[in-house]
């Protein structure tokens, strides 16, 4: 798959601004890096929606989606639109809470309808990103992949989530 939609199509570029100004504003997030954060979170939301594994966000992409819910009828519209329904927020706790990583730690099964357990120690970053791209959106490997190389690439493919790298999008 070459051809990556952004997050940020979504919405209205109207909604879109509001929503970076106000992250910029309460979050303290400079507005560029705000607007990635943003555009993110739309497509994991989305990912979110169609995958059958539990994802957990990137700490900023976390930010955003708390920002996001603040506006609730923009939320609840989105999450109608986009996946058939209201999508509950659960906080995670940070990633060194590994009972909570253990419970989250699933992926769904097809073959026999149940959650399988993913290794504990497996980096949730690349799960979200390969997710994102499976549903057509880019996915800012800078932003949840900070520091990482193509051979980090290459081991998440042997647990089965293949990262695609992609040219960033000037739109995104």
């Amino acid at each position: 798959m070459s051809d990556f939609r952004c997050g940020r199509e979504l919405i209205s570029a109207d909604d879109f601004h509001r929503l970076v100004r106000y992250l910029a504003e309460r979050e303290h997030m400079e507005r560029p890096y705000a607007a990635r954060a943003l555009d993110q979170l739309l497509a994991f939301l989305v990912a979110l929606g169609n995958s059958g594994i539990l994802l957990i966000p990137d700490e900023d992409v976390d930010t955003a989606w708390r920002a996001l819910i603040v506006h609730t009828e923009l939320y609840r519209e989105f999450c109608d639109k986009y996946n058939g329904g209201y999508i509950d927020y659960h906080p995670v706790p940070g990633s060194q809470n590994t009972a909570t990583l253990r419970k989250w730690s699933t992926r769904w099964d097809s073959t026999t309808k149940k959650y399988v357990k993913l290794d504990e120690s497996y980096d949730h970053s690349f799960i979200a990103v390969h997710e994102i791209q499976q549903s057509g959106f880019y996915a800012d490997l800078d932003l949840w992949l900070p520091g990482r190389k193509p051979e980090h690439y290459e081991e998440a493919a042997h647990q089965g989530f293949e990262i695609i790298e992609q040219d960033r999008s000037e739109n995104c």
